[in-house]
Protein backbone atom coordinates (compact mmCIF):
# COMPACT_ATOMS: atom_id res chain seq x y z
CA UNK A 1 0.00 0.00 0.00
CA UNK A 2 2.60 2.31 0.82
CA UNK A 3 4.60 1.36 -2.35
CA UNK A 4 1.71 2.33 -4.13
CA UNK A 5 1.12 5.69 -2.41
CA UNK A 6 4.80 7.06 -3.08
CA UNK A 7 4.69 5.68 -7.14
CA UNK A 8 1.63 7.97 -6.98
CA UNK A 9 3.10 10.93 -5.70
CA UNK A 10 5.97 10.56 -7.73
CA UNK A 11 4.51 10.37 -10.82
CA UNK A 12 3.08 13.72 -10.68
CA UNK A 13 6.05 15.21 -9.25
CA UNK A 14 8.27 15.63 -11.97
CA UNK A 15 11.94 15.75 -11.49
CA UNK A 16 12.46 14.53 -7.63
CA UNK A 17 15.57 15.08 -5.95
CA UNK A 18 15.22 13.57 -2.42
CA UNK A 19 18.04 15.84 -1.30
CA UNK A 20 16.60 18.90 -2.54
CA UNK A 21 14.27 21.49 -0.32
CA UNK A 22 11.28 19.81 1.46
CA UNK A 23 11.23 17.51 -1.67
CA UNK A 24 10.76 14.47 0.90
CA UNK A 25 9.07 16.22 3.67
CA UNK A 26 6.48 16.86 0.77
CA UNK A 27 6.03 13.17 -0.05
CA UNK A 28 6.07 12.23 3.65
CA UNK A 29 2.96 14.59 3.66
CA UNK A 30 1.62 13.02 1.11
CA UNK A 31 2.34 9.57 2.61
CA UNK A 32 0.16 10.52 5.57
CA UNK A 33 -2.77 12.12 3.78
CA UNK A 34 -3.28 8.89 1.50
CA UNK A 35 -2.95 5.80 3.87
CA UNK A 36 -6.32 4.84 4.25
CA UNK A 37 -7.12 4.28 7.79
CA UNK A 38 -7.72 0.62 7.25
CA UNK A 39 -4.17 0.31 5.39
CA UNK A 40 -2.47 -3.15 6.36
CA UNK A 41 0.84 -1.82 6.34
CA UNK A 42 1.08 -0.47 9.85
CA UNK A 43 4.41 1.06 10.46
CA UNK A 44 5.67 3.00 13.09
CA UNK A 45 6.47 6.91 11.95
CA UNK A 46 10.15 6.21 12.10
CA UNK A 47 10.24 2.73 9.85
CA UNK A 48 7.87 4.77 7.37
CA UNK A 49 9.74 7.41 7.04
CA UNK A 50 12.43 4.91 5.80
CA UNK A 51 10.85 2.75 3.86
CA UNK A 52 9.27 5.88 1.94
CA UNK A 53 12.82 6.85 1.13
CA UNK A 54 14.01 3.36 -0.23
CA UNK A 55 10.94 3.45 -1.99
CA UNK A 56 11.01 6.76 -3.66
CA UNK A 57 14.81 5.56 -4.90
CA UNK A 58 14.37 2.02 -5.70
CA UNK A 59 13.74 0.18 -8.48
CA UNK A 60 9.90 0.09 -8.15
CA UNK A 61 9.28 -2.22 -11.41
CA UNK A 62 11.47 -5.25 -9.61
CA UNK A 63 8.26 -5.16 -7.17
CA UNK A 64 8.43 -4.84 -3.74
CA UNK A 65 11.79 -4.81 -1.60
CA UNK A 66 12.94 -7.91 0.29
CA UNK A 67 11.96 -7.85 3.49
CA UNK A 68 15.95 -8.57 4.79
CA UNK A 69 16.71 -5.35 2.82
CA UNK A 70 14.19 -3.61 4.35
CA UNK A 71 15.20 -4.42 7.90
CA UNK A 72 18.62 -3.90 6.99
CA UNK A 73 17.63 -0.41 5.74
CA UNK A 74 15.39 -0.13 9.45
CA UNK A 75 18.13 -0.81 11.44
CA UNK A 76 20.23 1.71 9.70
CA UNK A 77 17.97 4.52 10.16
CA UNK A 78 17.19 3.82 13.60
CA UNK A 79 21.29 4.31 14.59
CA UNK A 80 21.95 7.53 12.52
CA UNK A 81 18.70 8.86 11.32
CA UNK A 82 16.44 8.81 14.53
CA UNK A 83 13.26 9.52 12.90
CA UNK A 84 15.26 12.87 11.04
CA UNK A 85 13.63 12.64 7.51
CA UNK A 86 16.33 14.63 5.87
CA UNK A 87 18.86 12.27 7.42
CA UNK A 88 16.91 9.31 6.54
CA UNK A 89 16.64 10.90 3.28
CA UNK A 90 20.86 10.87 3.24
CA UNK A 91 20.93 7.14 4.10
CA UNK A 92 18.80 6.14 1.84
CA UNK A 93 20.80 7.90 -1.05
CA UNK A 94 23.91 6.33 0.45
CA UNK A 95 22.08 2.90 0.80
CA UNK A 96 20.94 2.65 -2.50
CA UNK A 97 24.61 3.28 -3.72
CA UNK A 98 26.02 0.36 -2.19
CA UNK A 99 26.81 1.67 1.36
CA UNK A 100 26.49 -1.02 4.34
CA UNK A 101 25.58 -3.78 1.50
CA UNK A 102 26.91 -6.01 -1.24
CA UNK A 103 25.54 -4.65 -4.74
CA UNK A 104 27.44 -7.37 -6.87
CA UNK A 105 26.34 -7.26 -10.48
CA UNK A 106 22.70 -7.45 -9.67
CA UNK A 107 21.50 -4.46 -11.92
CA UNK A 108 18.18 -2.72 -11.83
CA UNK A 109 17.24 -5.09 -9.13
CA UNK A 110 16.43 -4.22 -5.31
CA UNK A 111 19.69 -6.24 -4.68
CA UNK A 112 21.95 -3.88 -6.58
CA UNK A 113 22.58 -0.22 -7.22
CA UNK A 114 19.38 1.74 -7.39
CA UNK A 115 19.81 4.45 -10.83
CA UNK A 116 17.54 6.48 -8.87
CA UNK A 117 19.66 6.62 -5.59
CA UNK A 118 22.58 7.78 -8.07
CA UNK A 119 21.15 10.38 -9.71
CA UNK A 120 20.78 11.65 -6.51
CA UNK A 121 24.29 11.22 -5.84
CA UNK A 122 25.63 12.77 -8.80
CA UNK A 123 23.36 15.96 -8.54
CA UNK A 124 24.74 16.24 -4.69
CA UNK A 125 28.23 16.04 -6.21
CA UNK A 126 27.47 18.33 -8.85
CA UNK A 127 27.01 20.76 -6.79
CA UNK A 128 30.41 21.15 -5.63
CA UNK A 129 31.58 20.56 -9.12
CA UNK A 130 29.99 23.75 -9.97
CA UNK A 131 31.62 25.71 -6.98
CA UNK A 132 35.06 24.55 -8.09
CA UNK A 133 34.56 25.21 -11.57
CA UNK A 134 32.77 29.06 -10.60
CA UNK A 135 35.99 29.07 -7.93
CA UNK A 136 38.77 28.29 -10.86
CA UNK A 137 36.73 30.45 -13.24
CA UNK A 138 37.63 33.57 -11.08
CA UNK A 139 41.13 33.08 -10.18
CA UNK A 140 42.97 30.51 -13.18
CA UNK A 141 44.27 32.15 -16.22
CA UNK A 142 42.68 31.42 -19.19
CA UNK A 143 40.29 29.01 -17.62
CA UNK A 144 36.56 29.26 -19.01
CA UNK A 145 34.78 32.37 -17.52
CA UNK A 146 31.49 32.49 -14.79
CA UNK A 147 29.43 32.75 -17.70
CA UNK A 148 30.55 29.77 -19.59
CA UNK A 149 29.64 27.26 -16.64
CA UNK A 150 25.88 28.75 -16.58
CA UNK A 151 25.49 27.69 -20.14
CA UNK A 152 24.22 24.51 -21.67
CA UNK A 153 27.56 23.33 -22.86
CA UNK A 154 28.71 23.72 -19.44
CA UNK A 155 25.72 22.40 -17.74
CA UNK A 156 26.25 19.58 -19.74
CA UNK A 157 30.39 18.92 -18.79
CA UNK A 158 29.66 19.77 -15.37
CA UNK A 159 27.38 16.70 -15.16
CA UNK A 160 30.02 14.53 -16.90
CA UNK A 161 32.42 15.37 -14.27
CA UNK A 162 30.36 14.69 -12.05
CA UNK A 163 28.83 11.31 -13.16
CA UNK A 164 32.66 10.39 -12.78
CA UNK A 165 33.60 11.61 -9.49
CA UNK A 166 30.35 9.63 -8.69
CA UNK A 167 31.74 6.13 -9.53
CA UNK A 168 35.12 7.04 -8.07
CA UNK A 169 33.25 7.65 -5.06
CA UNK A 170 30.94 4.19 -5.32
CA UNK A 171 33.63 1.89 -6.82
CA UNK A 172 37.02 3.54 -5.01
CA UNK A 173 39.22 0.45 -6.72
CA UNK A 174 40.09 -1.72 -10.07
CA UNK A 175 41.59 -5.10 -9.96
CA UNK A 176 44.64 -5.49 -12.37
CA UNK A 177 45.28 -9.43 -12.25
CA UNK A 178 48.76 -10.19 -13.87
CA UNK A 179 49.04 -13.13 -14.38
CA UNK A 180 52.72 -15.94 -14.76
CA UNK A 181 55.01 -14.20 -17.91
CA UNK A 182 53.38 -10.54 -17.20
CA UNK A 183 54.87 -7.92 -15.80
CA UNK A 184 53.95 -4.12 -14.63
CA UNK A 185 56.25 -1.69 -16.33
CA UNK A 186 56.55 2.02 -15.39
CA UNK A 187 58.58 4.11 -17.86
CA UNK A 188 59.84 7.30 -17.04
CA UNK A 189 59.66 10.10 -19.89
CA UNK A 190 60.52 13.70 -20.41
CA UNK A 191 57.22 14.66 -20.69
CA UNK A 192 55.70 12.23 -18.17
CA UNK A 193 55.21 8.65 -17.46
CA UNK A 194 53.72 5.43 -19.32
CA UNK A 195 52.91 2.33 -17.53
CA UNK A 196 51.89 -1.19 -19.83
CA UNK A 197 50.79 -4.61 -18.46
CA UNK A 198 53.29 -6.66 -21.07
CA UNK A 199 53.41 -10.30 -21.75
CA UNK A 200 57.00 -11.22 -21.65
CA UNK A 201 56.14 -14.72 -23.95
CA UNK A 202 54.91 -13.01 -27.01
CA UNK A 203 55.36 -8.95 -25.87
CA UNK A 204 52.02 -8.43 -26.51
CA UNK A 205 50.36 -5.69 -24.30
CA UNK A 206 47.24 -6.22 -22.48
CA UNK A 207 47.11 -2.98 -20.95
CA UNK A 208 48.81 0.65 -21.14
CA UNK A 209 48.35 3.92 -20.16
CA UNK A 210 49.74 7.72 -19.74
CA UNK A 211 50.63 9.92 -16.94
CA UNK A 212 51.27 13.93 -18.14
CA UNK A 213 52.87 16.01 -15.75
CA UNK A 214 51.49 16.43 -12.29
CA UNK A 215 49.60 13.28 -13.07
CA UNK A 216 49.31 10.19 -10.36
CA UNK A 217 48.64 6.11 -10.66
CA UNK A 218 47.70 4.63 -7.28
CA UNK A 219 47.88 1.05 -6.62
CA UNK A 220 48.30 -1.37 -3.78
CA UNK A 221 49.89 -4.56 -3.81
CA UNK A 222 47.71 -8.14 -3.36
CA UNK A 223 47.76 -10.84 -0.61
CA UNK A 224 51.06 -11.87 -1.89
CA UNK A 225 54.48 -10.10 -1.38
CA UNK A 226 55.96 -9.30 -4.97
CA UNK A 227 59.10 -7.47 -6.23
CA UNK A 228 59.61 -3.98 -7.43
CA UNK A 229 62.59 -3.33 -9.65
CA UNK A 230 64.26 -0.64 -10.83
CA UNK A 231 66.87 -0.09 -13.91
CA UNK A 232 70.06 1.51 -13.54
CA UNK A 233 68.27 2.80 -9.94
CA UNK A 234 70.36 2.57 -6.89
CA UNK A 235 67.41 1.00 -5.41
CA UNK A 236 67.93 -2.25 -7.34
CA UNK A 237 65.32 -4.67 -6.24
CA UNK A 238 62.69 -3.96 -3.27
CA UNK A 239 60.35 -6.59 -1.42
CA UNK A 240 56.99 -4.86 -1.36
CA UNK A 241 54.74 -6.80 0.81
CA UNK A 242 50.76 -7.80 1.26
CA UNK A 243 48.82 -4.50 0.93
CA UNK A 244 51.49 -1.86 0.22
CA UNK A 245 50.60 1.54 -1.23
CA UNK A 246 52.56 2.63 -4.06
CA UNK A 247 52.36 5.98 -5.48
CA UNK A 248 53.73 7.00 -9.37
CA UNK A 249 53.86 10.47 -9.89
CA UNK A 250 55.06 11.89 -13.20
CA UNK A 251 57.06 15.32 -12.86
CA UNK A 252 58.93 17.61 -15.43
CA UNK A 253 61.75 15.95 -16.35
CA UNK A 254 61.46 12.83 -14.31
CA UNK A 255 58.67 10.73 -12.09
CA UNK A 256 59.04 9.66 -8.48
CA UNK A 257 57.71 5.90 -6.90
CA UNK A 258 57.19 6.31 -3.17
CA UNK A 259 55.16 4.53 -0.68
CA UNK A 260 53.08 6.78 1.93
CA UNK A 261 52.43 4.12 4.73
CA UNK A 262 55.91 3.24 4.78
CA UNK A 263 57.43 4.84 7.67
CA UNK A 264 59.71 7.89 6.90
CA UNK A 265 62.58 6.23 8.47
CA UNK A 266 62.94 2.97 6.38
CA UNK A 267 65.11 2.40 3.05
CA UNK A 268 64.38 4.21 0.11
CA UNK A 269 60.71 5.82 0.76
CA UNK A 270 60.78 7.51 -2.66
CA UNK A 271 62.45 5.99 -6.14
CA UNK A 272 63.25 8.97 -8.58
CA UNK A 273 63.17 7.62 -12.06
CA UNK A 274 64.87 10.12 -14.99
CA UNK A 275 63.54 9.87 -18.38
CA UNK A 276 64.28 6.60 -19.78
CA UNK A 277 64.46 4.27 -16.45
CA UNK A 278 61.97 1.63 -15.83
CA UNK A 279 60.52 0.24 -12.89
CA UNK A 280 58.54 -3.19 -13.24
CA UNK A 281 56.54 -5.30 -10.89
CA UNK A 282 56.60 -9.30 -12.00
CA UNK A 283 53.37 -11.50 -12.15
CA UNK A 284 51.80 -13.61 -10.70
CA UNK A 285 50.04 -11.37 -8.50
CA UNK A 286 47.01 -8.20 -8.14
CA UNK A 287 46.93 -5.06 -7.65
CA UNK A 288 44.10 -2.44 -6.87
CA UNK A 289 44.40 0.50 -8.51
CA UNK A 290 42.62 3.27 -6.38
CA UNK A 291 40.27 5.13 -8.97
CA UNK A 292 41.14 8.57 -6.94
CA UNK A 293 44.93 9.70 -7.78
CA UNK A 294 45.35 11.88 -5.19
CA UNK A 295 47.66 10.25 -3.63
CA UNK A 296 46.89 11.84 0.00
CA UNK A 297 47.14 9.23 3.19
CA UNK A 298 43.68 10.09 3.66
CA UNK A 299 41.73 9.28 0.63
CA UNK A 300 40.61 6.08 1.89
CA UNK A 301 39.40 7.79 4.45
CA UNK A 302 37.35 10.99 2.60
CA UNK A 303 36.92 10.20 -0.74
CA UNK A 304 35.19 6.72 -0.64
CA UNK A 305 31.54 6.43 0.30
CA UNK A 306 32.10 3.17 2.18
CA UNK A 307 33.91 5.55 4.31
CA UNK A 308 31.26 8.18 5.13
CA UNK A 309 30.12 7.64 9.22
CA UNK A 310 26.77 9.84 9.81
CA UNK A 311 26.72 11.88 12.71
CA UNK A 312 25.01 15.49 13.83
CA UNK A 313 28.18 17.04 12.29
CA UNK A 314 29.00 15.24 9.03
CA UNK A 315 25.58 15.18 6.92
CA UNK A 316 26.11 13.45 3.35
CA UNK A 317 26.81 16.49 1.44
CA UNK A 318 28.95 17.83 4.07
CA UNK A 319 30.75 14.76 3.20
CA UNK A 320 31.16 15.07 -0.91
CA UNK A 321 31.76 18.07 -0.74
CA UNK A 322 35.03 17.51 1.22
CA UNK A 323 35.52 15.02 -0.87
CA UNK A 324 35.09 17.15 -4.18
CA UNK A 325 36.65 20.35 -3.64
CA UNK A 326 38.98 19.47 -0.53
CA UNK A 327 38.67 19.26 3.36
CA UNK A 328 38.32 23.32 3.78
CA UNK A 329 35.43 24.73 3.61
CA UNK A 330 36.10 27.39 1.47
CA UNK A 331 38.13 26.33 -1.74
CA UNK A 332 41.97 27.42 -1.55
CA UNK A 333 45.02 25.88 -4.00
CA UNK A 334 46.33 23.62 -1.24
CA UNK A 335 43.06 22.36 -0.10
CA UNK A 336 41.30 21.78 -3.69
CA UNK A 337 44.69 19.76 -4.31
CA UNK A 338 43.73 17.32 -1.97
CA UNK A 339 40.19 16.76 -3.21
CA UNK A 340 39.10 14.12 -6.27
CA UNK A 341 38.30 16.75 -8.21
CA UNK A 342 41.52 18.47 -8.62
CA UNK A 343 43.86 14.87 -9.44
CA UNK A 344 41.00 13.95 -12.24
CA UNK A 345 41.35 17.70 -14.24
CA UNK A 346 45.06 17.20 -13.74
CA UNK A 347 45.50 14.07 -15.56
CA UNK A 348 43.16 14.38 -18.61
CA UNK A 349 40.91 17.70 -17.52
CA UNK A 350 38.00 15.96 -17.08
CA UNK A 351 35.03 16.58 -19.47
CA UNK A 352 36.07 19.79 -20.96
CA UNK A 353 39.60 18.16 -21.99
CA UNK A 354 41.59 21.51 -20.08
CA UNK A 355 44.19 20.25 -18.36
CA UNK A 356 45.17 22.03 -14.66
CA UNK A 357 47.45 21.59 -12.45
CA UNK A 358 49.33 23.27 -9.36
CA UNK A 359 52.63 24.23 -9.30
CA UNK A 360 55.19 26.68 -7.78
CA UNK A 361 54.73 30.28 -9.86
CA UNK A 362 56.46 32.79 -9.50
CA UNK A 363 54.71 36.20 -8.20
CA UNK A 364 56.55 39.63 -7.46
CA UNK A 365 55.74 41.62 -4.57
CA UNK A 366 54.85 45.38 -4.89
CA UNK A 367 57.45 47.45 -3.32
CA UNK A 368 55.50 50.58 -2.98
CA UNK A 369 54.42 50.49 0.75
CA UNK A 370 51.26 52.86 -0.12
CA UNK A 371 49.97 50.39 -2.48
CA UNK A 372 46.29 49.36 -1.61
CA UNK A 373 46.86 45.90 -4.18
CA UNK A 374 43.99 43.70 -2.40
CA UNK A 375 45.93 40.44 -3.15
CA UNK A 376 47.92 38.73 0.14
CA UNK A 377 51.27 40.41 0.22
CA UNK A 378 50.50 42.75 -2.65
CA UNK A 379 51.72 40.28 -5.53
CA UNK A 380 50.94 40.34 -8.87
CA UNK A 381 52.33 38.94 -12.75
CA UNK A 382 54.49 40.72 -15.06
CA UNK A 383 56.28 43.71 -14.51
CA UNK A 384 54.60 46.22 -13.08
CA UNK A 385 52.12 46.34 -10.51
CA UNK A 386 48.04 46.32 -11.86
CA UNK A 387 47.22 48.54 -8.78
CA UNK A 388 49.72 51.35 -8.66
CA UNK A 389 51.30 50.55 -11.72
CA UNK A 390 54.89 50.59 -10.00
CA UNK A 391 57.63 48.98 -12.37
CA UNK A 392 59.58 45.89 -11.11
CA UNK A 393 63.55 46.87 -10.00
CA UNK A 394 65.06 43.80 -8.95
CA UNK A 395 66.91 45.67 -6.70
CA UNK A 396 64.29 46.69 -4.09
CA UNK A 397 61.66 44.08 -5.18
CA UNK A 398 61.03 40.96 -3.72
CA UNK A 399 59.97 37.65 -6.07
CA UNK A 400 58.48 34.59 -4.66
CA UNK A 401 57.60 31.16 -5.50
CA UNK A 402 53.83 30.61 -4.44
CA UNK A 403 51.70 27.15 -5.23
CA UNK A 404 49.04 27.83 -7.45
CA UNK A 405 46.59 26.21 -10.07
CA UNK A 406 47.67 26.72 -13.93
CA UNK A 407 45.96 25.77 -17.59
CA UNK A 408 48.48 23.25 -18.98
CA UNK A 409 47.63 25.08 -22.85
CA UNK A 410 49.13 24.66 -25.64
CA UNK A 411 49.80 28.49 -25.82
CA UNK A 412 52.25 28.06 -22.91
CA UNK A 413 50.73 30.63 -21.06
CA UNK A 414 52.98 29.56 -18.26
CA UNK A 415 56.73 28.36 -18.88
CA UNK A 416 59.17 26.28 -15.97
CA UNK A 417 61.87 28.53 -15.64
CA UNK A 418 65.16 28.10 -14.13
CA UNK A 419 65.26 30.72 -10.86
CA UNK A 420 68.07 31.46 -7.92
CA UNK A 421 66.53 31.03 -4.55
CA UNK A 422 68.35 33.37 -2.19
CA UNK A 423 69.80 32.01 1.29
CA UNK A 424 70.90 34.92 2.55
CA UNK A 425 69.66 35.80 6.21
CA UNK A 426 69.37 39.12 8.17
CA UNK A 427 68.31 39.88 11.68
CA UNK A 428 65.93 42.45 12.18
CA UNK A 429 65.28 43.07 16.04
CA UNK A 430 67.17 40.01 16.74
CA UNK A 431 64.75 37.99 14.67
CA UNK A 432 66.21 36.00 11.78
CA UNK A 433 64.73 36.77 8.56
CA UNK A 434 65.59 34.62 5.68
CA UNK A 435 65.73 36.46 2.15
CA UNK A 436 64.17 33.67 -0.23
CA UNK A 437 64.17 36.04 -3.31
CA UNK A 438 64.33 34.51 -6.52
CA UNK A 439 66.43 36.08 -9.02
CA UNK A 440 67.83 35.51 -12.45
CA UNK A 441 70.11 32.85 -12.86
CA UNK A 442 72.53 35.58 -15.12
CA UNK A 443 73.27 37.04 -11.60
CA UNK A 444 75.86 36.18 -9.61
CA UNK A 445 74.37 37.24 -6.22
CA UNK A 446 70.40 38.42 -5.15
CA UNK A 447 70.33 42.22 -6.60
CA UNK A 448 68.54 42.75 -3.22
CA UNK A 449 70.51 41.29 -0.37
CA UNK A 450 73.98 40.83 -2.34
CA UNK A 451 74.15 37.15 -0.98
CA UNK A 452 76.38 35.32 -2.85
CA UNK A 453 75.46 31.60 -3.11
CA UNK A 454 78.36 29.14 -2.58
CA UNK A 455 76.79 26.62 -4.49
CA UNK A 456 74.30 27.04 -7.76
CA UNK A 457 71.65 24.81 -7.70
CA UNK A 458 68.57 26.75 -9.44
CA UNK A 459 64.67 25.86 -8.70
CA UNK A 460 62.34 25.53 -11.31
CA UNK A 461 59.17 27.69 -10.83
CA UNK A 462 56.55 28.48 -13.40
CA UNK A 463 56.21 32.21 -15.07
CA UNK A 464 53.21 33.07 -17.01
CA UNK A 465 54.20 34.61 -20.73
CA UNK A 466 52.65 37.51 -21.75
CA UNK A 467 53.45 37.10 -25.34
CA UNK A 468 50.25 38.64 -27.44
CA UNK A 469 48.95 36.16 -29.67
CA UNK A 470 46.77 36.66 -32.68
CA UNK A 471 42.97 37.15 -31.21
CA UNK A 472 44.13 38.08 -27.97
CA UNK A 473 41.82 40.82 -26.11
CA UNK A 474 43.15 42.06 -23.14
CA UNK A 475 38.92 42.28 -22.30
CA UNK A 476 38.44 38.81 -22.28
CA UNK A 477 40.95 38.09 -19.27
CA UNK A 478 39.76 35.31 -17.41
CA UNK A 479 41.89 35.67 -14.14
CA UNK A 480 40.27 38.19 -12.47
CA UNK A 481 41.60 37.79 -8.71
CA UNK A 482 45.82 38.07 -8.05
CA UNK A 483 45.53 36.34 -4.96
CA UNK A 484 45.30 32.23 -5.41
CA UNK A 485 44.59 32.06 -2.27
CA UNK A 486 41.59 33.88 -1.52
CA UNK A 487 38.54 31.57 -0.56
CA UNK A 488 35.32 30.72 -2.08
CA UNK A 489 32.54 28.65 -0.31
CA UNK A 490 29.28 27.62 -1.27
CA UNK A 491 27.52 30.55 -0.52
CA UNK A 492 29.47 32.74 -3.54
CA UNK A 493 27.16 30.54 -5.54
Amino acid sequence: MVQAVVAEYLAGAGAFDILFGDNFSALLDHVHDHLPDNNPDILAEEELCALSAILALGPGHDGVPPEGLREHFFEIARKYARGNPERTAELAVAFGCGKWREVGQHNGCWQGEWGNAVITLVGAIRHFVKAANIWMAERVKRYPGRGFWSSAEGNMLMQADAGYLAVRVMRPYTTWRIGHGQVLEIDSMDDGMEYRVRDTANEGVDLEGCLLPGARLVFGTGATPCVLSCEHSKVGERVLEPGTRIVALARDGESWISFPDVPSGAKAPRITLNPGMTSTISGPMSLQVWECSCGHEKCAERHRLEAWEPDERITLRSFLASAVKGPEPAIKVGSFSAGMYYPMLAQDGGANALRVRAGPVEYTLCANPKCNSPAEGRRYEGDSCPTCRTHFNPADTYKKAFNYLMVVDDYGTYQRQPRMQCSGESYESERKIKCGNLYSVSYEQCPICEHRPRLRRPTMVWVRNFTRRVGDDECSRIGTTDDPDAGSSDSDL
